[in-house]
């Protein structure tokens, strides 16, 4: 790839300069009950460790929960979609009891997300504090796959992409199987990320990589 092009340099530019990669950065991705972190429950919780030197994955988290004190609908959309069951939540530990594990990795590690938005707003509602942040796995993978898609399609225009069209820009030999399971979508996201900064940042891909 020619990282000449100038958008995809001032990314690589931005990590480089203002923020050094880490050997380590954990991923984090959650399953909720809906969109408002006042009133829905956070329902599954994934969290993977990816080490940006080797490509490792190694999961941090993986956990069903349930808030007590949050109303869930047996209609909630994550059960519409015949990902987990209305009964499984409710019958799952609370999140408060896993509220010292979270935070111990917040605090331990330099952190993301895949649109951070989502996911760390919910978390920080309820009382969590990153200690460092890395940038929006969503942000980066949208300039790489925007340079990597110019060549077969028309209109290149910079646009948000979803995990599923990153992924199978950036791993088109991979199959890609239906997520909305945390920690499925955070080892996802992690590759994702890790193939975004061997892109940027001229890292050898290990044989975890396409």
């Amino acid at each position: 790839m020619n990282l000449s092009d100038n958008s995809l340099k001032k990314e690589q530019d931005n990590i480089d300069e203002k923020q050094k990669i880490p050997p380590q950065i954990a991923v984090f991705d959650l399953e909720t009950s809906g969109f408002d972190p006042q009133k829905d429950s956070i329902v599954q919780i994934g969290i993977v460790l990816l080490d940006t030197q080797t490509g490792k994955i190694t999961p941090l988290m993986n956990t069903l929960c349930r808030e007590v004190e949050k109303y869930i609908s047996q209609k909630a959309w994550i059960f519409q979609q015949n990902i987990l069951s209305y009964d499984e939540v409710m019958n799952a530990r609370d999140f408060n009891e896993y509220y010292n594990e979270i935070q111990n990795i917040a605090t331990q590690y330099v952190c993301t997300a895949y649109n951070i938005k989502f996911d760390f707003r919910f978390l920080e509602a309820r009382g969590i504090v990153f200690n460092k942040v890395f940038k929006d796995i969503m942000s980066i993978a949208s300039e790489i796959c925007r340079f990597v898609s110019e060549k077969t399609e028309k209109n290149t225009e910079y646009r948000k992409y979803s995990v599923e069209d990153a992924y199978k820009i950036l791993f088109p030999n991979r199959p890609f199987l239906q997520g909305h399971i945390a920690i499925v979508d955070a080892t996802r996201e992690a590759e994702i990320l890790m193939k975004c900064l061997s892109i940027l940042s001229a890292i050898p891909l290990t044989k975890t990589e396409d």
